[in-house]
């Protein structure tokens, strides 16, 4: 730790990494952590009771005086917990529930699906072309960037699967995320085959609970069809791969009025596909409230909250061995913030909050990020369907890919969108009276200020800003990990 640096921390936000070195992350007890997390919110400063104090007081004392006559002379750290010694079990010491652990999903077994597929595809691609139509397929943003999908090339077809397995099950209602990530890279394919001089034929799967999603061929492009597309391709191909996510703060300069005329325009090449924007400051604000009140109420469903912290990677080592969920050094956080992430990996820590009342310093990262924006965006299909949320996921990448090639970064506010989806198209299921109270009132103010209704597939919320370019992106799986050529 830094001696100099700690004398000189003077308010909480910069008190908090040394206290979280000092005291210990790991061993606090759980009510103690939640505590941490009320500072600034329902506690005005440090939890302590008087009672705690005069024992705390009384075994240090206790522990010096026979250091002073040479009676203890062992170095290390000692933990003792008034709680865990007396209570009604009367159980020796244990050690804080472990944290969730940061797996790599196994992928499912497609062998018996893909032999059923007998069909045999008009022409051929060879395997080099068709590697590289799949790897920038795979360039796509995908929810939790969790890369959802199984691509096989069998008698002149290429399938795209649902690997269902590693989709995330409760946040993701109906596996719409999902299916966003496959509209974003069907867009993809379609601009390398074009760029190949390709025609790809693509033969949906609407049935909501089939793994296969698209059966695809292909046939040499005509001069005609190159001619008619030439445009779409000129305008996002040359940009595909500077398509990021950012999360970092913005600088609030306002939306260009041509740019978001631009980012319509790009939406509304997809048949109805409809893009909506928040952007005066007053608006901002308002929302930053319901996106903050969406991400404490994920935060605090176990479920919701198993999910999301499954999806985070907390070093470089993980990220690169995971190679799919997110990277926390994507995030652009405070100590205090990240300390605060750290703390809430227990579910047992965000329990005693939900017992308090508490748990309002989950509200405040997606508000914080939220005003920073210049604006925010909704992306709406006129119906809640796989088939509509497809393509309202090759209507995202183009406006994506556009918004990136105008300098404005983008970053998806998920939570509101995904409990709205249980709220709405589920009758609420899976949520509490409590969460769908809370819900249905913030709802008012996300359908007062978009061009929404119940009626509609509400594919895509997010905000866009101005800031640097990350210096950290999430990565792909390997390609031979999610492609299969079978002779």
């Amino acid at each position: 730790m830094d001696i100099e640096a700690a004398k000189k921390a003077k308010t909480n936000e910069e008190k908090m990494p040394f206290m979280m070195q000092i005291v210990g992350l790991d061993i606090i007890s759980d009510k103690m952590k939640s505590s941490m997390l009320e500072i600034g919110q329902s506690l005005t400063t440090w939890p302590q009771l008087a009672s705690a104090v005069a024992w705390g007081g009384g075994m240090t004392a206790d522990i010096c005086r026979r250091i002073f006559l040479n009676q203890f002379t062992k170095s290390g750290r000692y933990v003792v917990d008034i709680a865990d010694l007396v209570n009604n079990d009367v159980l020796p010491h244990q050690h804080p529930a472990s944290q969730i652990d940061n797996v790599i999903p196994e992928g499912k077994d497609f062998s018996s699906l893909i032999q059923q597929q007998q069909d045999v595809g008009p022409y051929k691609v060879d395997d080099a072309t068709i590697t590289k139509i799949v790897e920038t397929a795979c360039k796509a943003p995908s929810g939790g960037n969790s890369q959802p999908w199984k691509w096989v090339y069998k008698n002149n077809y290429l399938y795209l699967f649902h690997e269902i397995d590693i989709s995330t099950q409760w946040l993701d209602y109906k596996h719409r995320g999902a299916h966003i990530g496959f509209g974003a890279a069907l867009e993809n394919l379609c601009l390398e085959s074009y760029n190949q001089k390709l025609n790809p034929i693509l033969e949906m799967n609407d049935e909501q609970d089939d793994l296969l999603v698209a059966k695809i061929s292909f046939e040499p492009a005509t001069e005609t069809y190159l001619i008619q597309n030439n445009e779409w391709f000129n305008s996002y191909y040359p940009a595909l791969d500077k398509r990021l996510t950012s999360r970092y703060i913005g600088n609030e300069d306002p939306l260009k009025t041509a740019d978001m005329a631009q980012l319509i325009e790009s939406a509304e090449s997809i048949a109805g596909a409809h893009l909506s924007f928040v952007h005066a400051p007053d608006s901002i604000k308002r929302m930053a409230k319901v996106i903050g009140m969406s991400e404490r109420l994920m935060m605090t469903h176990k479920t919701a909250h198993e999910e999301f912290y499954n999806e985070i990677k907390w070093s470089k080592h993980d990220a690169e061995r995971a190679r799919v969920g997110i990277d926390i050094r994507t995030v652009e956080l405070t100590a205090t913030e990240m300390a605060g992430f750290n703390l809430a990996r227990n579910w047992n820590v965000v329990n005693n909050l939900i017992k308090w009342g508490g748990g309002g310093a989950f509200e405040k990262l997606g508000s914080k990020m939220t005003k920073s924006s210049s604006g925010l965006a909704l992306l709406t299909m006129p119906n809640y369907s796989k088939k509509d949320f497809i393509e309202g996921g090759r209507a995202l990448q183009r406006v994506w890919i556009k918004a990136n090639q105008l300098g404005i970064s983008v970053q998806p506010m998920s939570a509101a969108i995904f409990l709205f989806a249980r709220l709405v198209h589920g009758k609420g299921d899976g949520l509490s009276e409590k969460m769908i109270e809370e819900l249905t009132e913030i709802r008012k103010t996300h359908v007062s200020l978009f061009d929404t209704d119940d009626t509609k597939g509400e594919v895509f919320l997010f905000r866009l800003f101005y800031a640097d370019e990350p210096k950290v992106t999430s990565l792909r799986k390997h390609l031979k990990d999610v492609f299969e050529i079978i002779p």
